[in-house]
């Protein structure tokens, strides 16, 4: 600790030495505390307290640990598809990603929530690209026919289906992506049935949501049967047919001409 000496030669008393030797000591003090905010500040992520415009600091760790826990998501629901549901678990996530137990777990709490969070992400990044989709596509059928090709892309891309094992295993997450998918497909369907009567190519007879319930219930059927083939070619053929099967159903003259000239090119 700093003691008080006398300086030799000064010509002033001894009180008024020390007087100015504590406010010496103050002032220095007062300094040290300065510098242990700014510091304290850094470390916390706030702002300089001497710069009214500073830019606040982000968490450094913030969109990492995001990014990091999205590419375990989406490399996981990868793996799941194509070597099953039941089959991998949570050593061979590990192994696959080069991750230790521990990291896994500081993401998820066990299998479960890794499957549950990885159905939801999925579905959620699936949802976005469709919304794009009926953006881009004022036709009714030409929206029709590019929800097709999505369909097709995520089957060829993910394989055999994962439904049925989503199901036996995880319900409360498949009741969640059942309920998801219905909501979100019949919505989007119904819509697109209304923008193709206004556009005078599907019948206006119809009712739109009924019309959209039926779709819905024969496309889940062919998408997540349990005994449909393996083979890509076979299910792109069944669930082309049943496209054009329902296209034709409800179209119009006019739109059965159109559907008719723009078919092969969009297949």
């Amino acid at each position: 600790m700093a003691q008080f000496v006398m300086r030799p030669g000064a010509n002033y008393g001894f009180f008024q030495q020390f007087e100015a030797w504590v406010v010496q000591k103050f002032v220095h003090c007062r300094l040290l505390i300065k510098k242990f905010q700014i510091i304290g500040n850094i470390f916390n992520h706030k702002t300089f307290p001497t710069d009214k415009h500073a830019i606040p600091l982000r968490p450094v760790s913030e969109s990492s640990t995001n990014e990091t826990k999205i590419s375990i998501l989406q490399r996981a629901m990868d793996m799941f598809q194509r070597y099953g549901l039941r089959a991998m678990t949570m050593d061979d996530v590990c192994r696959e990603l080069s991750m230790s137990k521990k990291t896994l777990y500081q993401y998820f709490t066990n299998k479960a929530d890794l499957v549950d969070q990885a159905v939801r992400h999925v579905f959620g990044a699936h949802k976005v690209a469709m919304d794009q989709l009926s953006a881009e596509h004022e036709n009714a059928i030409d929206r029709m026919i590019h929800r097709f090709a999505f369909l097709m892309k995520m089957m060829e891309s993910h394989g055999p289906n994962m439904m049925f094992p989503l199901k036996k295993y995880y319900p409360k997450t498949f009741d969640w992506l059942f309920e998801q998918r219905q909501r979100t497909m019949q919505n989007a369907l119904t819509q697109t049935i209304k923008d193709g009567q206004a556009q005078r190519l599907f019948r206006e007879d119809l009712d739109p949501e009924l019309v959209a319930r039926i779709h819905f219930t024969t496309m889940v059927g062919l998408a997540d049967g349990e005994l449909q083939s393996e083979s890509i070619a076979e299910r792109r053929e069944l669930i082309w047919t049943a496209i054009t099967l329902f296209i034709r159903s409800i179209s119009t003259a006019q739109g059965l001409q159109y559907f008719n000239e723009i078919k092969d090119s969009k297949r």
